[in-house]
């Protein structure tokens, strides 16, 4: 078997064995390391050794090539020959280093896989808050799928969030799927658990707010004042996502063009994207204060951490502002619908909205319709304003 450096692209590359076989590409940086491909197209990261005492070669699978970096199984195939080289059989040792309780899989999990995504802040936010305090001090396999059944259709029935309990299932499996490709545990709570049966059929929502139900929004935001109440009215005033709004810091504003930009690292498209601020809405981020121990535009904490009690925040808004049965995305519909009733065209609206170009249009339209999608935020502006104040601004905005 020769031996090959491997890197990440030499394993993305390797097609499935010939049929009834396997494939081993063994490592010539690390001394038993390998690669092993199915005939199914099944890649592993493995590790050949003698335990002590005997004769007998073995190998291990150290993790699924699919889940587990390149880096990290050669490092702990690292682990296991230094093991053997101690004197000491690696499966024990390994078993004693390996985290069992909850909160210690849950930390290394937010600590490898979190950084490189998107919204991995928010997930690493999500899961100290949610599930971390539920089972932090469990024993990982412990765990059982009434126990992860229970906790999901507590969020649903308790609180009504179907969405968020949806993404709190989402963490779970992801978890202990991090943990079977390590080895920690050999089965997941998740397993035959169906969604559609704990949270319901995923629906796809056409909430749009009336003039009215708009009007009674922003004054409810209006009397909450800073920092939910604010931010509510910018996601009215710009369409945006929440977390482009509420996670947004000064260094991403620029109050004398007006702009708003989203960087690639936070954005859903993973490209930096730069939304046009109508006057309205720069008024608004002008009145907000300015924290010098922290970037962000809305915080409780001086600055150091963006808002993340939205569940809370929309209860009040809901209290105070007598609409019921809404979302905060649904001001994202609503914004793109009133641009629809101003009859701006449809792919000005879509990049109102960061919605990127598709099809061929993305490969050979590159103009950015800057100037276009301006005015068409200026104008929603402008008919927001006689939502809010139609005595006053009807014939202002005529």
């Amino acid at each position: 078997m020769e031996k090959e450096k491997l890197t990440d692209r030499f394993v993305a590359s390797r097609k499935p064995a010939p049929a009834g076989k396997r494939m081993l590409y063994a490592d010539a940086i690390v001394p038993g390391f390998a690669l092993r491909v199915t005939d199914r197209g099944h890649k592993s990261f493995i590790v050949g050794f003698r335990p002590p005492g005997s004769k007998h070669f073995v190998r291990h699978k150290l993790g699924d090539a699919r889940i587990m970096s390149l880096a990290e199984a050669r490092t702990r195939a690292k682990e296991w020959l230094q093991a053997l080289a101690d004197g000491k059989d690696p499966k024990r040792s390994r078993a004693t280093e390996t985290p069992n309780r909850f909160t210690d899989v849950a930390e290394r999990y937010i600590a490898v896989r979190t950084p490189s995504q998107r919204t991995g802040a928010r997930s690493a936010r999500e899961i100290r808050k949610e599930l971390i305090p539920h089972w932090g001090d469990r024993q990982l396999s412990d765990i059982t799928r009434r126990d992860v059944a229970e906790l999901i259709e507590r969020i649903v029935t308790e609180r009504g969030a179907r969405a968020h309990a949806r993404t709190i299932l989402n963490h779970v499996k992801a978890i202990y799927s991090f943990a079977i490709a390590r080895d920690y545990v050999d089965r997941s709570p998740t397993d035959h658990l169906k969604t559609k049966e704990l949270i319901g059929e995923r629906k796809s929502r056409t909430r749009v707010l009336s003039d009215d139900e708009i009007r009674s929004v922003w004054n409810a935001a209006e009397q909450m004042g800073y920092p939910f109440g604010l931010a509510t009215q910018l996601l009215l005033l710009t369409g945006a996502r929440r977390s482009e709004i509420s996670d947004a810091t000064w260094s991403e504003v620029d109050l004398a063009r007006g702009t708003l930009t989203i960087p690639s690292s936070r954005y859903k498209t993973g490209i930096e994207h730069t939304f046009p601020l109508s006057t309205m809405a720069v008024e608004i981020i002008a009145s907000l204060p300015r924290w010098a121990s922290g970037p962000y535009l809305f915080s409780l904490s001086g600055g150091t951490r963006p808002i993340v009690q939205w569940y809370r925040a929309k209860l009040q808004l809901d209290k105070i502002s007598g609409v019921g049965v809404w979302v905060l995305h649904d001001l994202r519909r609503t914004a793109r619908t009133r641009l629809a009733e101003l009859k701006v065209p449809e792919h000005i609206a879509e990049l109102c909205l960061g919605h990127a170009k598709r099809g061929i249009v993305a490969v050979y339209n590159r103009f950015e319709y800057g100037k276009e999608v301006r005015e068409a935020m200026e104008m929603w502006s402008r008919r927001l304003a006689v939502i809010l104040d139609p005595e006053t601004n009807v014939l202002r905005f005529a």
